[in-house]
């Protein structure tokens, strides 16, 4: 089994619902292709995905492209052209439904290693770090902005560049209307 195979099953496994979905696709297969890499799997009866044997064919090949990756770390939805389909369509799309929802659920494992109690303040902890640096992150751009806007700084607001803009128009039609005069005046 890839470990590819491995990493599709264990989410499965946090998330039981998704994997009595993909228990109705069982005996169907496809070709995921992410990174470079090619996935050929098996859908199971109970859910999970299997190593394809060489004597079946793929009926549908799914592919995510490289740039896409990163909308999805960011949980950012996918465009058009980040993804590409061949074969049995209907079948890709039920399987992206299903890949769409997947999530790690990192307090599952870690109840598993270490228990319910231990399992609950490493996720507080983790969750609490993460809040702070987000918040720290948001004060270090909100200071950043507000340097880059005073009054000496190499950047303008929308409002000022706006104004200057609206000047820089009403000069240009008064020297127009001024070289229009003196054109007439000659």
């Amino acid at each position: 089994m890839w470990i590819s195979h491995a990493l599709i099953n264990h989410l499965l496994l946090q998330q039981e619902h998704l994997k009595q979905a993909f228990s109705f696709l069982a005996g169907r297969s496809l070709r995921l292709t992410a990174l470079g890499v090619n996935v050929d799997m098996l859908i199971g009866e109970e859910g999970y995905v299997h190593t394809l044997p060489a004597e079946i064919a793929t009926e549908c090949h799914i592919t995510i492209q490289g740039d896409a990756w990163s909308k999805l770390l960011q949980s950012k939805a996918l465009g058009v052209g980040d993804i590409s389909i061949d074969g049995d369509a209907d079948l890709a799309m039920q399987v992206l439904a299903i890949f769409s929802q997947l999530e790690y659920e990192p307090y599952v494992d870690a109840t598993r290693l270490f228990g319910n109690t231990m399992a609950s303040h490493l996720d507080h902890t983790a969750k609490t770090l993460f809040a702070n640096v987000q918040a720290m992150v948001a004060r270090v751009e909100g200071e950043v902005k507000d340097f880059m806007l005073e009054q000496n700084a190499p950047v303008v607001s929308a409002a000022q560049w706006q104004q200057h803009s609206e000047a820089i128009d009403a000069l240009r039609d008064d020297v127009a209307r001024l070289q229009a005069r003196l054109h007439r005046l000659q």
